[in-house]
């Protein structure tokens, strides 16, 4: 999926989406949703994507996001309810 957003997503996309774009994520282990609005690079909303897509045991583990505003593991949003 990275290769494919990576193909598909402009260069400046984050610029374009930062402070429209909502993505959430929930925290691992804690499992407390995180709202990820604003992104550094076209790496940061690429990675924010993939860990709102990580659902344990069904599809990926926990993601580590390497991003200094938001370090740590992550997994869907939706999988905290």
């Amino acid at each position: 999926v990275r290769e494919l957003l990576e193909e598909l997503i402009p260069e400046d996309w984050h610029l374009q989406v930062s402070g429209r774009l909502h993505v959430v994520v929930g925290t691992w282990p804690t499992m407390r949703l995180r709202y990820i609005s604003r992104f550094a690079s076209k790496r940061e909303l690429i990675d924010a994507v993939l860990c709102s897509m990580a659902i344990p045991g069904f599809v990926a583990t926990p993601l580590y996001s390497p991003h200094s505003a938001w370090r740590g593991l992550y997994v869907d949003g939706g999988h905290v309810f």
